[in-house]
């Protein structure tokens, strides 16, 4: 008896010795923070928001998202001076049709761009006064992008009938040259037009009612008044016969206007049907929660609900928590990449994400 209680006597001293020992190990280990400037590795991502062309102007324009303009239709700014610009240049001597003509984007030049124009010995047909691709006047402009039009309403079987549209800006004031902004997605515009054209407007800054004639592009003034541009925007008058014209809503331009159809729920909405829809929404997400608890187990089904993905996960789970994405590339075998807005990749091999591309 003596002997077991100090065997036990004795293992209680070694783990108190133990713990006594490593508590500086201890304490320095819960003492660690994250050095400042040091990121750690993300484990869990949340839900991109859905796309939306009307929200994501300036997203559409970065360098690295060009590419998403492939494929698209758009409008060519007009020619307001033949001489200025549009500077638009073709492989035939054609006459150039900038309103109420759309075409679609087949590429986008980059590296060297004077080069590669020169190489294909190409024939000016706008933007007269840049048509010597060696001159003083062409070595002082910022060349953006050349981007490569097919015209729709021009049926070329050999497809050698193109249109390369310099977006470019002028080095010096005015920077009349810049045409850069009325690269108009397609997308975008059209959704415009759905939301906007013909509708009764409400100018939040006033509260007065006015009617969207149309959706046009608008000719604008730099903010150094030296120059212009052209941007999308809506066309409106009013029963005086005033004429306005304002910029859609934007990351930098919330919400300045409001249908007003959105106007009068805005207005009406009362206290009891606010409180049903809290009710209806709450039962939706408790029903949801469940479905994927049930479908993906407690675990896993709960990051679903949460609209977050962590590698490891199905691309059933990954469907379900992200929704249906932009883009599939079939890589080779088993492998693929789920593409969602311009700033998430997913890679998956046999089925299980394995990498988060952001």
């Amino acid at each position: 008896m003596k002997f077991s209680l100090l065997i036990h006597a004795k293992g209680c001293l070694l783990v108190l010795l133990f713990l006594v020992g490593e508590t500086p190990y201890f304490a320095q280990q819960q003492g660690k923070k994250e050095a400042p400037g040091q990121k750690t590795e993300e484990h869990l991502f949340h839900r991109p928001s859905s796309y939306d062309s009307t929200k994501l102007w300036e997203e559409q324009y970065k360098p690295e998202n060009r590419y998403q303009f492939l494929g698209l239709r758009l409008s060519l700014p007009q020619i307001i001076d033949s001489e200025a610009g549009p500077i638009v240049f073709s492989n035939k001597q054609r006459e150039l049709v900038s309103v109420n003509r759309n075409y679609t984007v087949v590429d986008i030049l980059t590296g060297d761009q004077t080069a590669l124009l020169k190489q294909k010995k190409l024939i000016n047909i706008c933007g007269h006064r840049y048509r010597d691709l060696d001159s003083q006047l062409w070595k002082e402009l910022i060349h953006i992008a050349v981007v490569v039009l097919k015209d729709e309403q021009r049926k070329d079987s050999l497809n050698n009938d193109l249109l390369y549209w310099v977006i470019s800006q002028s080095k010096q004031t005015p920077y009349s040259d810049s045409y850069f902004d009325a690269l108009c997605p397609a997308p975008y515009f059209s959704k415009l037009v759905q939301l906007y054209e013909g509708k009764n407007i409400v100018l939040m800054k006033d509260k007065s009612t006015w009617h969207c004639k149309s959706v046009t592009m608008l000719k604008r003034q730099t903010p150094d008044g030296l120059g212009s541009y052209t941007q999308p925007g809506l066309l409106l008058d009013n029963s005086k016969g005033e004429i306005l014209q304002v910029l859609p809503p934007s990351a930098k331009n919330e919400k300045p206007f409001l249908t007003e159809e959105e106007y009068e729920r805005l207005i009406h909405a009362n206290r009891n049907m606010k409180n049903e829809m809290m009710e209806a929404e709450q039962k939706h997400q408790a029903n949801h929660k469940a479905a994927c608890i049930k479908a993906f187990g407690q675990l896993k089904g709960e990051v679903v609900f949460k609209e977050e993905i962590e590698k490891g996960m199905t691309r059933e789970m990954c469907y379900a928590s992200w929704g249906a994405p932009w883009k599939i590339l079939k890589i080779s075998g088993d492998k693929e990449v789920w593409m969602y807005t311009w700033n998430y990749k997913l890679h998956f091999e046999q089925g299980i994400l394995v990498k988060i591309e952001h």
